[in-house]
């Protein structure tokens, strides 16, 4: 409103987002935290006056983060505001739980906090939703949801009713192919569960009882999660022959607030032993050629992909994606470190010789000598939360190294490339990934 002031609704600290208003303007339903002390603090829901005040939050005592940290290589999902029922008595969300996303509904009452109830469930993960403004208590409404088969489509739910298949956009198109249902595996380490699944090739990709190459992804954040959902290059990855294992380890989002705080400070440390028990279990699950392994991941994922090959030669073949190498760098030149970092390690690298140590201690970089795994790095240009530069370094040692290393640049893309970006270099990039474990597995 031009001329108009800003002006603070919320009293005391937090970090809240997504606000949306009641029908009939009373009220602002947001999500976030009042703990400004955990790296990735679970959200609840509040509300405060919209004249302003302090927030009332709705979900105390629920054991998951109102959030959906559900990850995919489609595009468009995740981060919904809230959506108020049209006689403003429940507010509908989806929440991120144990590999699935769902639609739960949460009321507000005049004081205390609300009921969650569930709207949706199953093996599937919802995106994203909308009610039917006709329907006051919310109970009709339209979903996007897919699982590991199939694509999104779009869903009609109502209360008292048989849920409703609305869309078959790829319908006609899956009937050609063979797609791969990712089996639950179940694999503690140290005691502690860690939800996992692998996928076997799909179709008539490899006769029966022939063991098949690995590939491990690994999911970026690191506070998201792998689960019930579709992934593209899962699939191709299957068609063309290799099992996929997949993982949510200690710092995933889904479960409860200790799980995912365990790997503050220890990235890597702290996952990279689950990540290798998840591969062991795959292996004495099924057909899989312990010899013939690979390991991609992105962002997160690829500073993982790195950490792993710096810590084991059990890989014939890694790919890192929107890769990170060196975390003191990174704090300087990543859109978020110097915010996301000093909650991650307790302060800037400079702050202290310790805290100096530290972030070398965690960067891939200081380990780049013991690869010996051949590695392809795809990389955007216009990528601002992994700069340009933490591929440059990573290609730079180890070409100087010897070893066998490729780097392949996408200009005018960002970090979302392989969900958003121009569909030649998505093809181009899926074609890179999938030529590179072709060549080694």
């Amino acid at each position: 409103v031009p001329g108009a002031t800003p002006r603070r609704i919320t009293d005391g600290a937090g970090q809240y987002g997504r606000p949306s208003f009641s029908p009939d303007g009373r009220w602002l339903a947001f999500t976030g935290t009042d703990d400004m002390d955990l790296e990735a603090p679970d959200d609840d829901l509040w509300v405060v006056l919209a004249g302003g005040g302090t927030p009332r939050a709705l979900t105390v005592g629920y054991d998951r983060s109102i959030a959906n940290g559900a990850i995919g290589d489609t595009a468009g999902f995740g981060g919904q505001p809230p959506v108020w029922t049209p006689d403003g008595g429940a507010v509908l969300v989806v929440v991120g739980r144990d590999g699935e996303a769902h639609v739960q509904r949460i009321t507000v009452p005049e004081a205390g906090p609300g009921t969650v109830t569930p709207v949706t469930g199953g093996q599937r993960q919802v995106g994203a939703f909308a009610i039917d403004p006709t329907v006051a208590d919310g109970s009709r409404l339209a979903i996007a949801v897919h699982d590991p088969v199939t694509p999104p489509e779009i869903h009609l739910v109502e209360a008292g009713r048989d849920e409703r298949v609305l869309t078959r956009f790829n319908e006609g198109l899956f009937r050609e192919l063979a797609l791969s249902l990712p089996e639950e595996l179940s694999v503690t380490h140290g005691g502690v569960p860690i939800q996992s699944w692998l996928m076997r090739p799909s179709g008539s990709a490899t006769a029966p009882g022939v063991r098949v190459p690995a590939v491990l992804e690994i999911h970026g954040g690191p506070h998201t999660m792998y689960g019930w959902g579709y992934f593209h290059e899962f699939q191709v990855l299957a068609s063309r022959g290799y099992a996929v294992i997949f993982a949510n380890p200690q710092g995933s989002t889904g479960y409860e607030q200790a799980f995912t705080e365990a790997l503050r400070g220890a990235w890597g440390e702290v996952d990279h032993p689950q990540q290798m028990a998840v591969v062991d279990a795959a292996i004495a699950h099924g057909d899989l050629d312990p010899q013939r392994l690979g390991v991609a991941g992105g962002s997160y994922g690829g500073f993982m992909t790195n950490w792993v090959i710096g810590h084991t030669d059990r890989f014939r073949a890694a790919v890192t994606q929107r890769t990170i190498s060196n975390m003191y760098s990174m704090y300087g030149t990543d859109d978020i470190a110097p915010i996301s970092m000093r909650h991650e390690l307790g302060g800037a690298p400079w702050d202290s010789p310790e805290l100096t140590r530290r972030y070398m201690e965690l960067s891939p970089i200081t380990y780049v000598r013991d690869i010996t795994t051949p590695l392809l790095i795809l990389h955007a240009e216009e990528d601002y939360r992994c700069p340009m530069e933490q591929a440059e370094q990573l290609y730079i040692a180890l070409k100087q190294l010897g070893r066998e290393v490729e780097l392949v640049r996408f200009p005018d893309e960002s970090h979302g490339l392989t969900r958003g970006g121009k569909p030649k270099h998505r093809i181009e990039h899926m074609a890179r990934l999938v030529g590179w474990f072709d060549a080694h597995l």
